[in-house]
């Protein structure tokens, strides 16, 4: 635990006050004054500190006997308790116990273990689940309320769905009234997730979209780039289709189902990594849109597509920066910060010098699948595929 910043420690003539500021005082948290005591402990909350810290610190400021120190500690749970009370305290949530979790994920190799409410996490998850993981990439913790404290950090974020902070060892997202997720705090190693929501009908489906964004975090930190496309396999290869909505990708992958039989991977998102021996690879994921098409496979990625509407069907192969730049604009995960970004462009080379980038010029019709089919056909002919 350390100290709320939103309350500032103040010498008057008659005594030491805490005294709010900022959240603090919109949220109409009230004042309190200290004791000798009680401002070195406040003092000393300036880091994180346990109670075994804090009665060891204050034993040896106040010359505090051994025979006394047990009624030190319970003076300075009492007063930490007061403190908990009052907001002016940052705790560290507690490590989930293994015993409560309800389910393991496990999506392109990374773990998460879900604690909570059972009816809080979505059905959509339920191909992904797999046997119990210990120790986790990431814990995924459901509390049903508001945190206690309403911490503030630098704003990095602010649209109609969210807004999002950063503080020195997480990031806040706080969701706006029409989500019953109301916050998401993540910490920066991604291992911990924790959503503050509300009960009721729609939870599961706000809480599967909130959770999205813990895991793209946690996949970039592990080298995995999401793209929003939609996805097939033709001649053992994933192919991705990817273009703003409303641009065709259903309609043009639906050409391929329909035609040539191919099987759909994800009518929405696509996971994709370098991997190994230079052979990028597409992994599933549970989000998919509204589309219901997804799959928990891996499979080598053979390229991407990019589609514009068309009068006429052309296919142009995208050549130098090109290539970079229009893989990186159709990324959806996290960019919230300029390392995020140089990121995603070192890795979106390391993908792009392997794959075939195209754009495709389509119309509605069978002749834009003939004529991308033909394209692909001879970059895999000439790669020996």
């Amino acid at each position: 635990m350390r100290r709320n910043p939103d309350f500032f420690q103040i010498h008057l003539p008659d005594g030491i006050y805490l005294l709010p500021v900022g959240q603090s005082v919109s949220d109409l948290k009230p004042a309190l004054q200290l004791n000798e005591t009680g401002a070195f402990l406040w003092e000393s909350l300036s880091c994180d500190r346990t109670v075994r810290e804090l009665c060891s610190l204050c034993a040896e400021h106040f010359f505090v006997s051994p025979d006394q120190t047990e009624d030190l500690q319970k003076d300075i749970l009492s007063f930490l308790d007061t403190l908990n009370a009052r907001g002016m305290l940052l705790s560290v949530p507690p490590a989930p116990n293994p015993a409560d979790c309800c389910h393991t994920l496990s999506i392109a190799g990374i773990t998460l273990n879900l604690y909570g409410p059972a009816e809080a996490f979505p059905e959509d998850l339920q191909a992904f689940y797999t046997e119990p993981s210990e120790p986790a990439m990431q814990n995924v913790i459901v509390l049903y309320g508001s945190p206690s404290v309403h911490e503030n950090g630098v704003l990095l974020i602010r649209n109609q769905e969210l807004t999002l902070m950063e503080l020195s060892e997480k990031y806040i997202l706080l969701f706006h009234e029409a989500s019953l997720v109301r916050e998401l705090h993540l910490k920066k190693d991604g291992s911990l997730a924790l959503f503050y929501c509300i009960p009721g009908n729609v939870l599961r489906e706000d809480l599967f979209h909130a959770m999205r964004f813990a895991f793209l975090y946690l996949a970039q930190l592990h080298d995995m780039l999401a793209i929003h496309s939609a996805s097939i396999l033709y001649r053992d290869r994933a192919w991705l289709f990817s273009a703003p909505s409303g641009t065709g990708k259903s309609t043009h992958t639906a050409l391929w189902h329909d035609i040539l039989h191919t099987p759909y991977l994800n009518g929405d998102l696509n996971l994709i990594t370098p991997g190994s021996d230079a052979q990028p690879l597409v992994h599933g994921l549970p989000w998919c849109g509204t589309s219901g098409i997804c799959s928990t496979a891996t499979h080598p990625l053979g390229g991407i597509l990019f589609l514009k509407q068309a009068s006429a069907d052309s296919a142009k192969p995208l050549h130098g920066d090109d290539r970079i730049l229009a893989l990186s604009r159709r990324l959806i995960s996290p960019c919230w910060d300029s390392s995020m970004l140089e990121q995603q462009i070192n890795l979106s080379r390391e993908i792009a010098d392997h794959i075939l980038l195209c754009r495709l010029f389509c119309t509605k019709n069978a002749t834009a699948l003939e004529v991308i089919r033909a394209e692909i056909d001879h970059y895999l002919d000439t790669q020996g595929y």
